[in-house]
């Protein structure tokens, strides 16, 4: 088997592990607590996705071609795309919670600081994710 196939699985692999944890968890999140805060807190993980998906900028693939042919400059490719993913990502999720387009959605000044870290961590997460791929270890992404 190839490197390119063991990689290939290792991502499939942990994707279907994903899947199946995350069905088990609502299920059993939604039989343990109330029906209002189980869908609250759908909606707070689901939008911080999106926004830290969104304020990644497309730098993914961007990493992804660009990281293996760096050399010396790797370390600064990262480190930049981190900054600007950190920045854009804590804009839009500032945002959101000055905004408040769902009244309600985040209850505290707690829980609204915590979203805008949450939203900087999972950008921070899907950009390694790119950078491993770009170094030939999905299996660590994995």
């Amino acid at each position: 088997m190839s490197r390119l196939e063991v990689d290939t699985a290792s991502l499939l692999g942990a994707n279907a592990a994903n899947l199946v944890l995350g069905l088990a968890f609502w299920a059993i999140a939604a039989r343990l607590y109330p029906t209002g805060v189980v869908g609250q807190a759908t909606t707070i993980v689901a939008t911080a996705v999106s926004f830290a998906s969104f304020a990644n900028l497309g730098l993914g693939p961007v990493i992804e071609r660009f990281l293996p042919l760096s050399g010396r400059r790797a370390t600064s490719l990262v480190w930049r795309a981190h900054t600007l993913s950190a920045l854009c990502s804590a804009l839009v999720a500032t945002t959101v919670v000055v905004v408040d387009p769902v009244d309600g959605l985040l209850d505290g000044p707690g829980q609204r600081v915590m979203y805008v870290v949450l939203v900087v961590v999972l950008a921070a997460y899907s950009l390694q994710d790119s950078e491993l791929i770009a170094l030939g270890s999905s299996r660590l992404a994995a």
